[in-house]
Formats: structure tokens, sequence, C-alpha cells
């Protein structure tokens, strides 16, 4: 088996993915061999090669981003999935956390400094002019954050203490579409890894050192042990029809499994799962998978995300 990686500026991962991985392969017999992937041309609906690949880049990088989408169509297993990136935007997160009860900072999303690209003044006729600031910055409050409302890398990224910062901050922002957000002092800030929804690796996260530089922490035992407590993994069979869960979820991701499933396993697993949802709660599915052909009573809510209808 041949896994791939695609690297981007980080020049320490990468490497030593590949040689750790050759190296376990080596010493247990395993048949696996790693390295990094070297594109140029690519057929379409023609296999990769690989049977795994590890991506740290497409998402600064469309022609990896297309690259990863074809091999995956031709059976090649995606870190992380390319799919996902296209509805990762970071102002329906906010609100969709704010939806179902988890507290985020106050935010809002603000109009584009300059007009996008082939717009005019006429393509703006529907924003309010001038806009109100100062209700803006009575809502979110100093210090705030103005960043993209997409993407991510910690580009664009301003922290304004006053008026005057953000306004120097928001003339930067070119046809970016914005969000000023609450700045909130944390305490704990951590992120989480999963692959094949079985290993997991709960990392100490430092956002204010420098992008690429030391914002990891590997000890894991600095993490919070209240916050530890609220987290279980386990692995379950979703085709049992008694899910053992006492509790009802105000969110479940159930992402690219239903493509391996027939039209009638699809069915009952999404009655099941959304009996499985407080009103109000909601489904997540994979970009490429679909409930547009299936017997359920949730509401779309935008491409792949679904919404049980309250007082159902």
């Amino acid at each position: 088996m041949k896994i791939g990686v695609l690297r981007g500026q980080e020049k320490s991962f990468p490497e030593t993915l590949i040689e750790r991985i050759n190296q376990k392969s080596q010493q247990q017999k395993l048949g696996i061999t790693a390295e990094f992937a070297m594109l140029e041309g690519v057929r379409m609906a023609e296999p990769s090669g690989y049977r795994v690949l590890v991506d740290r880049i497409s998402h600064e990088v469309p022609f990896f981003r297309a690259y990863l989408k074809n091999a995956m169509l031709n059976g090649a297993e995606v870190i992380n999935d390319p799919f996902w990136w296209s509805a990762d935007e970071k102002f329906f997160n906010y609100a969709l956390a704010a939806k179902i009860g988890i507290p985020v900072p106050r935010t809002v999303l603000v109009p584009h400094f300059a007009h996008p690209p082939n717009t005019t003044s006429d393509s703006m006729r529907n924003m309010v002019y001038p806009i109100n600031w100062e209700k803006i910055f009575n809502y979110v409050g100093f210090p705030a954050f103005l960043k993209p409302h997409s993407g991510g890398g910690w580009k664009h990224v301003y922290k304004v203490n006053n008026p005057e910062e953000f306004f120097k901050a928001y003339h930067q922002s070119g046809d970016l579409a914005m969000v000023l957000q609450e700045g909130i002092a944390f305490t704990e800030y951590y992120r989480c890894y999963t692959v094949g929804r079985q290993k997991v690796r709960i990392m100490w996260y430092d956002p204010s050192k420098p992008y690429l530089g030391g914002q990891y922490g590997a000890d894991e035992g600095s993490i919070n042990p209240a916050l530890r407590d609220r987290i279980t993994f386990r692995q379950l069979n979703l085709l049992d029809a008694t899910l053992p869960f006492s509790e009802p979820f105000q969110l479940i991701f159930c992402r690219n499994v239903m493509i391996y499933f027939d039209r009638p396993t699809q069915d009952e697993l999404v009655e099941r799962l959304s009996r499985r949802l407080v009103p109000g709660g909601y489904l997540l599915v994979g970009h490429s998978e679909s409930l547009t052909h299936l017997r359920h009573a949730l509401r779309p809510i935008r491409p792949a995300v679904y919404q049980k209808p309250f007082g159902s």
C-alpha cells in the first residue's frame, strides 16, 4: 500500500510523518510505503496510485484540492476531506454552534470594504449606507478580532482595541467578507485530531504564537481534567437498532458514511439518527451525500446540513 503526502510551508511534520510510517512498516513488515506525492497534469477519473493521501496544503492551492477530489472519486482515502473545505465557513459555523447552545463570542458579519470582482455600486443596492458602526461596536465590544468569514491559516486576522484600530484594519481587508468577533481571554485552548474515528489526539494549542511557530504543545497531561471528563470516544455500529445513548443530541456528524450503504439502509439510518436529535437539532452529512431521495422529516438548511423541525 502506498501513502502520499501533500505538503505546504511546514518543514517538520511531513518529513517526520513519512519517516515514521516507513520505519514502522519496515519493523513490522506491513508492506506500506509513504512518500511525497509529485504531480503534473492530472487525468480525470483515473486512480491516483495511492491508497491514502495526507493533505497539508489543498486549502491554499485549488489545483491540489481538485486533484484530491478526483483521487477520492477513484477510491483513495484523503486526510483531510477536501469536500468539507467547501462547507467550512466560519460565520455559518459560529451561527450553527450558537443555535445548538454552544457559547460563542458575539459576532457580526460586516460588508466588504472594496467591491468584489466584477461588481459595481449597483450590485450593492441592497446594502444600507452609511453603516451604523457604533451599533456594531456596542454589540461586539472591544477588544475584538476582525477576520475573514471563511478560510484559515491565520491570514488577514487583526486584533483591534478601539474603533480607530478597527477602521485601519478594515481598510486593509480589500474585497474580503469579514466578521468582527468579541475578543475572549481564554484559559484553555485545545485542538482535537481524529484518525479513522478511533485514534484521537487532544493537543494543547496557543494561537497567540506565530503560525507554524510552536503553537502546539506535546503535554497531554496539562489538559484540564474537568474538560477531559466531558469527552467520550467510542466505537458503535450504526446499523444497531439500539444505539447506546440515553440522551438526545443537539448535533450529529455522520459524514461520508452513508455512501457505502444501499438505499434501504440509508433510509433506516437517517430515521434512526433523526430520533436521536432534539427538536431543532442538526444532522451534518458529507458533501458527496444527499438526503434528497431518502424518506425523512428533516429540513435542509444548506448543502449537507439538515435540521429536525421544532415540535417534532
